[in-house]
């Protein structure tokens, strides 16, 4: 019976709880920048502990999550940087042609093909720019 209340109370101890850290960490690993060994050493946490962590589905979860989310954050950003790249080429397009179409095929490749929501009003804009670089 003591055998019994000892697991059960080691199994209720288990239960996933964020913390700073364990957010932390989570927050690092998506980026893809850091090492483990670096994000043990800023934050602290032994191996053992951090491989823990790492184990568990919610912590897992949240790490694809937050990849997800970065990915998404980069890709806009490198698509307004395009654009904004694009309308300062269009103002010189005589002198700078192949400049412009080279923006225009990266617009292109980074669009997303499965667009739904603000993403589709990004990818009426790149089809606008499309037929407007034909023209040329």
């Amino acid at each position: 019976m003591a055998a019994h209340k000892n697991k059960e109370a080691h199994q209720k101890s288990k239960v996933f709880r964020w913390s700073p850290a364990r957010k932390k960490a989570a927050e690092m690993l998506s980026t893809g920048l850091y090492t483990f060994k670096h994000i043990q050493d800023t934050l602290g946490i032994c191996y053992s502990t951090f491989w823990e962590w790492k184990l568990n589905p919610i912590f897992l979860d949240e790490v694809d999550r937050l990849t997800l989310e970065t990915r998404a954050i980069n890709r806009a950003g490198r698509i307004r940087e395009t654009l904004h790249g694009l309308e300062m080429k269009r103002r010189n397009i005589s002198a700078d042609r192949d400049t412009f179409l080279d923006y225009m095929e990266f617009l292109t490749k980074i669009a997303p093909t499965d667009t739904k929501s603000s993403d589709d009003k990004l990818k009426d804009l790149i089809d606008a720019i499309m037929l407007s670089s034909r023209g040329l």
